[in-house]
């Protein structure tokens, strides 16, 4: 029995120093602060959005220190589904045809963008397939396909293809998001930057104005609208479709420093 007994306690002791020990990594990989150090400054372009020009653009003398675009489109909320695309592309699309139309009850409808893209599976899309689709086929008000979380596979009525048309853009490309002053320049030429960037647990869950640094693990690639900076804050501002209760009121603020470390691509349309 003693034999037996001593064999139990070290069984046990053992397992309790096994999950102690992954309960401890856990914590520490959700609660990680990532430094600056860790992620070199580069501009790696897949294959595919190398077909796109770069659009450069130019600081104007005496820029301001700080823009916000306005008036910006509804926050949204994608709910569950990975549409982060079509909501930023729909944002910006909808903020172009404001600028240029005047066109105040417009909204590109992110489910058009969404569901026509996605092979009728729920997985992101690139930016540059949201562009094309846009570019060719246009985009219909989303009063003509509403977006509904968990329904990734409807496709457009009658009204939304006969709406799209009118809502066609003239072209897109791409922007230098290693370039503090391009992504400035093309905010300043009233233009949202649609820009996918590496989230990180505290980016998903973030409730405050600003994001500081990543902390936790890796979540994937995730868009957003650039919609502003501040030279004071040193940072851009974004708004996300994850919401209101989302940092502040939908939005916050990301440094530049970590912009352009997280960015993985960024396009304008014109």
């Amino acid at each position: 029995m003693k034999g037996i007994f001593n064999f139990t306690t070290i069984l046990c002791l053992s397992c309790l120093f096994f999950f102690s020990g992954c309960i401890s990594k856990e914590y520490r990989e959700k609660n990680k602060k990532w430094e600056l150090e860790s992620f070199p400054v580069t501009q790696i372009w897949e294959e595919k959005d190398t077909l796109y020009p770069m659009i450069l653009s130019s600081l104007p003398p005496n820029p301001s220190r700080k823009l916000t675009l306005s008036p910006l489109p509804l926050v949204g909320d994608q709910g569950i589904q990975a549409s982060g695309t079509a909501w930023s592309a729909a944002a910006a699309s909808s903020f172009y045809f404001y600028k240029k139309r005047k066109s105040k009850g417009y909204f590109c409808s992110p489910a058009f963008l969404y569901n026509m893209l996605n092979n009728g599976s729920d997985e992101g899309i690139e930016i540059h397939r949201a562009l094309e689709l846009h570019k060719n086929t246009g985009c219909p008000g989303e009063r003509y396909m509403k977006y509904k979380s968990g329904d990734y596979t409807t496709r457009p009525g009658r009204k939304a293809l006969l709406d799209a048309p009118q809502y066609k853009i003239r072209g897109f490309g791409r922007v230098d998001f290693s370039d503090i002053n391009q992504i400035k320049g093309h905010l300043l030429q009233n233009s949202i930057v649609i820009a996918t960037i590496i989230v990180y647990d505290n980016f998903i869950e973030l409730k405050t104005s600003t994001f500081k640094q990543p902390v936790g693990r890796i979540r994937g690639r995730h868009t957003v609208s650039v919609v502003g900076y501040d030279d004071d804050l040193q940072a851009f501002l974004v708004q996300n479709s994850a919401g209101k209760d989302w940092g502040k009121n939908g939005q916050a603020y990301i440094p530049y420093s970590w912009f352009m470390r997280l960015a993985v691509s960024a396009y304008v349309i014109w």
